[in-house]
């Protein structure tokens, strides 16, 4: 531990050093240090507060303590701010808010899952319009509801330099969306948006939609809509050019809005992430396997929990050439012995592959000792799970013969 009254000359000769160099030593004190010793000490308070533009008070209960809230308005160069997991009260948040007010420099927020209240988004919103050169807010697992929309939406509205937003797990709903929806029309440059959990119908996904047609830069969308939204917001998907990873999980999507969904990915070449987890998908296996054919830049699929049976076979032939695929996750679709005899050709061609997620198939020793073979020519797998399958000694036997460097779950 860094010992902060031994090395007081030392500290006060440390005044100019590099960032780097500062955050090094910051590695070695501890933050009740920091608490103890940051106002009493001039030349550790100028080396901390001034200098400092990178924050980490994630789960450091600065509710509990006022004297973070005040620090931080000494901190002018301050650019990211990260008090995500903190008891802030109502009683902490004015000081809070005053600091926040000062922080011109601040690029990156993250007040996730802090319990905050219809009193507390009052108060932060009003800190929120002087900080516009926010590119990054993370408002996340905090009850949100349309209250507190209607209260955060005018500053919103004002950071147009906002890059990436998280929403998600609030209780926003469909009348908070329609007031938070004149706000992101203005999110011009947003390339991240994360509306997940926040209990809005199929209805108000109209809105949504014709605000993302609108955010040509979007990169990164998360939604959580339910087949009825989702098939609203399929419409919208081929307006989005730019856009590399989708997250459709957990949407319980079924077989029309799926062919809805399949037939707009064609036109996302772009995409390299691509989340269609915990769906049913099983009826449309046939045009998701044309829609994959158009992705040849993918590098991470999910189709985890789908149900997918012995559509495998439909999908193998697509998912051999997807050269640049490195994380396939096929979790829980039983598959079966017949499924793996079919796709274990297929996984021989994918030599960029590093994690296969196969757990939960229903796969046995007859699949095993056909997948082995194909296992031994991936020289880039480093995962393999194979857990809660039927796989008895003989083929964990067949699997340790191929003497391969991946991880293997059993």
């Amino acid at each position: 531990m860094f010992n902060i009254p031994i090395y007081q000359k030392e500290l006060a000769s440390m005044e100019k050093l590099p960032e780097g160099v500062i955050k090094k030593i910051l590695n070695f004190i501890t933050l009740n240090d920091q608490l103890k010793y940051g106002l009493t000490n001039k030349y550790y308070y100028n080396l901390i507060l001034t200098q400092l533009i990178d924050l980490d008070l994630s789960g450091k209960l600065i509710g509990k303590n006022i004297q973070i809230a005040k620090k931080l308005e000494k901190m002018p160069n301050l650019t990211t701010l990260n008090l995500s997991y903190n008891d802030i009260g109502d009683d902490e948040i004015q000081k809070l808010a005053q600091s926040l007010e000062k922080m011109t420099q601040l690029t990156s927020l993250n007040l996730r899952s802090n319990n905050i209240t219809d009193k507390i988004i009052q108060i932060i919103a009003q800190s929120l319009k002087m900080l516009t050169q926010l590119t990054s807010l993370d408002l996340s697992y905090n009850d949100i509801g349309v209250d507190e929309i209607q209260a955060l939406a005018p500053s919103l509205a004002n950071m147009t330099q906002l890059t990436s937003i998280n929403l998600s797990f609030n209780h926003i709903g469909d009348d908070g969306i329609q007031v938070l929806a004149p706000s992101l029309k203005k999110m011009q440059k947003l390339i991240i948006l994360d509306l997940t959990r926040n209990n809005i119908t199929g209805e108000t996904m109209q809105i949504v939609a014709k605000r993302l047609e609108k955010m040509p830069n979007l990169t990164t969308l998360n939604l959580f809509f339910g087949d009825d939204g989702i098939r609203e917001l399929a419409q919208s998907l081929e307006m989005l050019p730019s856009l590399t990873s989708l997250n459709l999980s957990n949407n319980n999507i079924t077989g029309d809005t799926m062919q809805i969904v399949a037939k707009r990915l064609e036109k996302m070449p772009n995409l390299t992430t691509l989340n269609l987890s915990n769906n049913d998908i099983r009826d449309r296996i046939r045009e998701l396997a044309q829609s994959l054919k158009m992705l040849t830049q993918l590098t991470s699929l999910n189709l985890s929990t789908n149900k997918i049976g012995v559509g495998i076979r439909l999908l193998a032939p697509c998912l051999a050439n997807m050269q640049q695929l490195t994380s396939l996750n096929l979790t829980y679709n039983r598959i079966g012995d017949i499924g793996i005899r079919a796709l274990a050709p297929c996984l021989a061609n994918m030599q960029q592959l590093t994690s296969l997620y196969l757990c939960l198939n229903d796969i046995g020793d007859i699949g095993i000792r056909a997948l082995a073979p194909s296992l031994a020519n991936m020289q880039q797998l480093r995962i393999l799970d194979l857990s809660n399958n039927y796989i008895s000694d003989i083929g964990k036997q067949a699997l340790k013969s191929i003497n391969a460097k991946f991880d293997l779950k059993l």
